[in-house]
């Protein structure tokens, strides 16, 4: 069980998978706060995998992957903001692709999609760069 509940987070970002509902939220018994997954039992919300150990950062966005786990878009601010996008993999989250791969483009709005294709798709506007956009696309 987790102290508190989903509303301690900063920004909560929920998703539905069948009957599973997940929420974006951080892990306040750490400093800095750790964004962290959690899932709706239906009586409370645990952990999902460990908080992601990423410093001080924030989950942009959450998805799913075809098979039903949870994806994280996070923004991390000891890396100058740049984007990095996680899956969870037997109870561990993975990076998917290169991590911090917005490069310093200090992303404005990001967003995520799990497609139909087995690929995951995050596109963002960097800001470094006239607000143009990119879109980035990684195997699940």
């Amino acid at each position: 069980m987790v102290s508190g509940t989903a509303q301690d987070s900063c920004r909560n970002v929920l998703v539905f998978s069948g009957s599973d509902l997940y929420c974006a939220a951080y892990d306040h018994r750490s400093e800095p706060a750790l964004p962290l997954v959690l899932e709706h039992t239906g009586a409370d919300w645990v952990p999902v995998g460990e908080p992601l150990a990423v410093g001080e950062a924030y989950v942009v966005d959450t998805g799913l992957s075809q098979s039903g786990g949870p994806l994280v878009l996070v923004k991390d601010y000891d890396a100058y903001g740049e984007l990095s996008a996680y899956r969870l993999s037997d109870e561990a989250w993975q990076v998917l692709g290169i991590p911090g791969f917005s490069f310093g483009d200090m992303p404005g709005e990001a967003a995520l999609l799990s497609a139909s294709d087995g690929y995951l798709y995050v596109a963002y506007t960097a800001l470094g760069h006239d607000r143009r956009v990119s879109i980035m696309r990684y195997p699940l």
